[in-house]
């Protein structure tokens, strides 16, 4: 990555697809995972998650990871070892996706 403080768009996407492979792989346990291309606005806020502002260099952003209620539903799943269709409470779903957010928003910044 550029030792600039202006970092490219296709630099941002190689450090996110890069902490999200990671984090399938080592904390979800889904090596074979891939990265798919952002969604926009209009199908996001159809969508739950979490999401985490990353400040630095005097810029801030925001991250976010969302999916369908059901996929936050198995990401939380995943990250707790859980069999599939294991029930789980709201709260737990919710801990799960930020706690994931965080490692994405740690990842990225290492990068």
């Amino acid at each position: 990555m550029s030792t600039s403080l202006k970092i490219t768009p296709a630099e941002w996407r190689v450090a996110v697809e890069g902490a999200a492979r990671e984090l399938a792989t080592n904390a979800l346990s889904l090596p074979g995972a891939t990265v798919k291309d952002a969604v926009g606005p209009e199908r996001a806020s159809a969508m739950i998650g979490a999401h985490i502002p990353l400040v630095g260099a005097g810029k801030a952003f925001d991250l976010s990871l969302v999916s369908s209620p059901e996929g936050c539903r198995s990401l939380a799943r995943a990250i707790l070892y859980m069999a599939e269709g294991a029930p789980l409470r709201d709260a737990e779903v919710a801990d799960a996706m930020g706690e994931m957010v965080n490692m994405l928003g740690g990842s990225i910044k290492r990068r």
